[in-house]
């Protein structure tokens, strides 16, 4: 693995030393013979927002780096890794599960083709949240305050897997992976890649050629599709070129704090490794779900690493792990659905997460407003109240949602 030290650069009067390089001694901006780097992606970002980034990294003491460089990590490094379904909770091994197989890149294009229930993203318990993840605030009367975590996340993705437009080829980064021995791939084959799943909510199994069959807009909900970006795609390949298992990568601004993963993580990224293997054609044994955090707590100019945390899904018919994604989507959606029908089903669901005293709306005790949607309910339930419309018909005959959004298309005129 080459060493990895902080960028010596600044853009925007923001130092980038919260961000790891491996080409500090041969830096490609001072060259100027066209490579791009990180620093290429850095300019493009509000100053603001990169500035709060790097505080951010500084105050919690740890860098950002590229995906290429977790790629390597996850490599060579042995890593616990949590099993659901069958031995529920049970630590192995990295390298007892891979035994020698190579993580490889999982080059996938994908157009979306079909109307969707939900987004992967939106796995909270709050139905309402779930449903105005798919907000287009464009066509809001008004323009949503913007949300400082928010945009500190969307600027560290950016960073970690994005390359500059029409630089691919000369993007250096990508050489990381030849210490591997793996075809530097270009980021835009694998990472932020859109997604769809065909989920059916019956137990019965899909196919990758299946095209969805009906969907939950139907009375007996039996299959829906959920679209989402992954970060990253892997698949884990042995020394004769099979593919074993199917890796989700998802990069989190929260911090490490357990080897085992929130159940919320876990469904999100299953979905998209599910949408990865349907697209792909290929029928893993596995699927590793991997998230990654931030070092737990606070320790200020420290150059602390990021954290994978996996978790690993056999793919099994009888896996309670993936019977459960469709029992919980299932009840999801029929949540969705009474809210979006109902006002006062809305209005009962809001005032609930208002009353949480942990999670919810706001954090236990000091009023502080966690929810990126909060400002855009708060409205919504405003005119639901004046009108005395349903919530799913002042989303879809105001444009408030994609016309593909399924669950709003009974209310469109």
């Amino acid at each position: 693995m080459p060493e990895m030290k902080p960028c010596v650069k600044s853009i925007n009067n923001v130092s980038l030393d919260f961000f790891l390089c491996e080409r500090t001694h041969d830096c490609v901006v001072d060259k100027n013979n066209g490579q791009t780097c990180t620093y290429h992606i850095a300019g493009q970002q509000n100053a603001i927002v990169l500035a709060a980034v790097r505080e951010n990294c500084w105050k919690k003491g740890y860098k950002l780096a590229p995906i290429e460089h977790l790629i390597v990590r996850l490599q060579e490094a042995d890593w616990p890794v949590t099993i659901l379904g069958k031995g529920r909770g049970r630590l192995l091994s990295m390298r007892r599960i891979t035994n020698n197989c190579r993580f490889e890149p999982l080059e996938i294009r994908h157009t979306l083709a079909y109307d969707y229930a939900a987004r992967a993203s939106a796995q909270d318990s709050c139905p309402a949240f779930n449903i105005l993840s798919n907000i287009v605030e464009k066509n809001l009367p008004f323009e949503p305050k913007p949300n400082l975590i928010s945009q500190m996340g969307t600027c560290e993705h950016a960073l970690q897997l994005n390359e500059p437009t029409g630089h691919e080829h000369d993007f250096v980064h990508r050489s990381i992976l030849t210490d591997i021995k793996l075809t530097p791939v270009p980021r835009q084959k694998y990472c932020e890649c859109a997604l769809e799943a065909k989920i059916t909510a019956t137990g019965e199994k899909i196919t990758p050629t299946q095209t969805g069959g009906e969907m939950n807009g139907q009375k007996n909900m039996s299959h829906f599709i959920i679209r989402g970006h992954s970060d990253a795609l892997l698949k884990v390949v042995d020394n004769f070129g099979n593919v074993e298992g199917l890796a989700a990568i998802d990069c989190k601004h929260r911090q490490y704090n357990s080897m085992k993963e929130i159940q919320s993580f876990v469904r999100q990224t299953l979905i998209y490794a599910i949408a990865a293997a349907q697209i792909a054609n290929i029928e893993p044994k596995y699927y590793l779900l991997v998230t990654v955090r931030s070092p737990f707590g606070e320790m200020e100019g420290h150059a602390r690493k990021q954290k994978p945390v996996i978790t690993m899904i056999p793919n099994e018919p009888t896996n309670l792990e993936l019977l459960g994604l469709k029992a919980y989507l299932k009840r999801s959606l029929q949540r969705q659905e009474r809210i979006l029908a109902s006002t006062i089903s809305f209005a009962r669901e809001k005032g609930k997460q208002e009353k949480l005293k942990a999670g919810g709306c706001f954090r236990r005790g000091d009023g502080h407003q966690i929810c990126f949607k909060k400002e855009v309910c708060d409205y919504l339930a405003s005119a639901v109240k004046e009108s005395q419309q349903p919530l799913g018909t002042i989303l879809a005959q105001n444009n408030y949602v994609p016309a593909q959004y399924e669950l709003c298309k009974k209310y469109r005129r």
